[in-house]
């Protein structure tokens, strides 16, 4: 069953009839936008000061659920109001005395509708609702609304009321029936080096006429592209926009969207990185003298391509954390681009880790080779207290020290350890699973604290949050699952994915996941891969835990094998997923060899359905 489909604005008009060129309730679907008008006898019943009604509604504009607004009809400002929110604002319950907002999710399996009473906005009392008239409306994926109507005894207009309530009983299918788009929409990454170490743009004449032949020649809704930590803030708390003004600005004047990625981390060092963008060098100085700052494997080897999750909470950087350190980052970002959000910039991921996904570095090229289960990466001074501590908690002080010593190296397989074998002390032992545990929840408290702030930072933009997760699906099918344990994804026991996306959920962030072009026939047999079971997996997740789903290609792929795995995993288990990211834009793929097949590919992205 497909997800909710968002209605990132709901706009309520109060005016007079005759100004709206009604005479019963319409509701009026423009894009993303709809004008729900209801005619009231008395224009002032939600301008004047005195009127209950009127305080209802400047509650919502003190709340900052809503803005004033000018009719759609005169142009003069009236009596309308627009709500502000995100997928959650999608019911509402109204009357002359009371108005609203409710939370509304959708089941999947049966089709039920669960609503949750976000506030009663007169009195601020919250409490769950008994009665909610639900119907389904038509078109590829089902929105569900949920409207009840109630008369009051100090309600002066019951005739109206009782109009309003019985048209929304008999005309909500007519009035929502509105067409939305079927199809997974198609982005395509921008190359890395889209904006030079000088963050100016790279080659813009070329990339304009590269992006005027995707939008006329393909079916594509835009384009994604990183939007480098180590770029924008040179200096602490100074950012330069300016390279990425001129990108977004030429994506726009192309009549593309954009999805962008907050990468927390340096570009160079990971799969396909063909650039080297370091992270910021006042936070790399700070580094010079505390090397602790970066992940660290039993080795003592320093990570720098992102920090540790360690010092979350340390104020190492003149007085901030890391995660102060982000959350102004976001603000800047929200505040300079808000003008493109959400009609152009449609979401934002959230970098979490190396390559932006939230995971310990513990399959770094400088030293792994696949298919090597990895190291774990705990050996800073900070995640070693933080181990010291819970080890202590658990009243075993000697599991604190560091991590597991029969745990091989980075191109061992999992057969040559004792730790993801059969050992003592292996990743079934009490230890192992206290350790598994510490590590895992660790990571996930790190994506709990960015997720949190960057929910706050863009409430109200409407722009879909995302954050991405691995696909190691390499020895997937070991029972140890060795090489997702040493990234910090506790899947020996099939419950990684799931604990990630209740996180997710949790802030009503999507679940992001890589390699959905891959086949298992396509890996060699002997290191276990099985990437389609973990795209089924963590898709499952996502449907569990009642999110999004958006997938990427792992690896550069323009054949139709891969094509018809990507559209194959975008509609498995009847849930389609939100959006498809294309790795990546060059040259080849918009060569005759290579792109009548991607114009199909986008094209049947753009028609399937769940």
């Amino acid at each position: 069953m497909a997800m909710p489909i968002p209605l990132t604005r709901v706009r309520l008009c109060f005016g007079w009839p005759d100004c709206l060129g009604c005479q019963c309730l319409q509701a009026v679907r423009v894009d993303t936008v709809v004008d729900v008008a209801i005619p009231w006898q008395s224009h002032d019943k939600f301008v004047g000061r005195d009127s209950e009604c009127c305080e209802i509604v400047h509650s919502l504009l003190d709340a900052g659920w809503c803005d004033a607004g000018l009719c759609h009809q005169t142009g003069v400002e009236c009596g309308q109001y627009r709500l502000l929110g995100i997928d959650w604002i999608l019911n509402i319950e109204i009357d002359t005395v009371k108005v609203r907002v409710l939370h509304e999710r959708q089941l999947f399996g049966d089709p039920l509708l669960l609503v949750r009473l976000v506030g009663e906005l007169v009195d601020g009392e919250a409490r769950s609702i008994d009665e909610t008239h639900a119907m389904t409306v038509r078109g590829a994926e089902q929105l569900w609304i949920g409207i009840r109507v109630e008369k009051s005894d100090r309600c002066q207009d019951a005739p109206v009321v009782g109009l309003v309530a019985l048209l929304f009983s008999l005309s909500i299918r007519t009035l929502f029936a509105f067409d939305e788009p079927s199809g997974v929409p198609v982005y395509v990454m921008l190359p890395l080096d889209t904006l030079s170490n000088d963050n100016q743009l790279n080659n813009a004449s070329t990339l304009y006429q590269q992006l005027v032949y995707l939008k006329e020649n393909s079916q594509i809704s835009g384009v994604m592209t990183d939007v480098w930590w180590g770029l924008v803030e040179q200096q602490p708390n100074q950012y330069n926009w300016s390279g990425y003004e001129q990108l977004f600005n030429l994506v726009t004047k192309a009549n593309l969207n954009i999805k962008v990625t907050l990468s927390f981390h340096q570009c160079g060092g990971n799969v396909g990185d063909t650039c080297n963008i370091p992270l910021p060098p006042w936070v790399l100085s700070v580094g010079k003298s505390n090397p602790d700052i970066f992940y660290t494997d039993q080795s003592l080897n320093r990570d720098e391509e992102y920090l540790s999750c360690g010092i979350d909470l340390e104020p190492l950087f003149g007085g901030r954390t890391p995660v102060d350190i982000y959350a102004d980052f976001m603000a800047s970002f929200k505040q300079t681009f808000a003008y493109l959000m959400p009609e152009t910039l449609r979401e934002i991921q959230v970098g979490l880790g190396p390559a932006g996904e939230m995971r310990y570095p513990s399959y770094q090229l400088a030293y792994w080779t696949f298919p090597g289960v990895g190291e774990f990466q705990c050996y800073d001074k900070y995640l070693l207290a933080q181990l010291a501590a819970a080890a202590n908690t658990s009243g075993n002080p000697l599991w604190g020290h560091a991590g597991p010593n029969n745990a091989g190296t980075y191109n061992s397989v999992p057969s040559q350890t004792g730790f993801f074998y059969n050992g003592f002390q292996n990743y079934q032992s009490t230890y192992g699973q206290f350790f598994l545990t510490w590590y895992s929840d660790t990571l996930i408290a790190h994506g709990d604290r960015i997720l949190s702030q960057a929910s706050s930072i863009f409430a109200h933009t409407n722009v879909n949050l995302t954050a991405k997760v691995s696909g190691i699906h390499w020895w997937y099918g070991d029972p140890s699952h060795a090489a997702e344990l040493t990234a910090g994804y506790k899947n020996d026991q099939g419950q990684a994915y799931i604990d990630i996306a209740t996180m997710f959920a949790k802030h009503g962030v999507a679940f992001d996941f890589t390699c959905l072009e891959m086949r298992d026939s396509e890996q060699p047999a002997s290191c276990l891969c099985r990437p389609e079971e973990l795209v089924g997996q963590t898709k499952q997740a996502a449907m569990q835990a009642q999110i999004s789903y958006s997938g990427e290609n792992a690896l550069q792929r323009y054949d139709q094998a891969a094509y018809s795995e990507i559209e194959y995993e975008s509609t498995r288990y009847n849930f389609l997923i939100s959006g498809f990211s294309y790795l990546r834009l060059d040259d080849y793929l918009l060569s005759s060899q290579a792109f009548p097949l991607f114009q199909s590919f986008v094209s049947t992205m753009s028609s399937l359905q769940a």
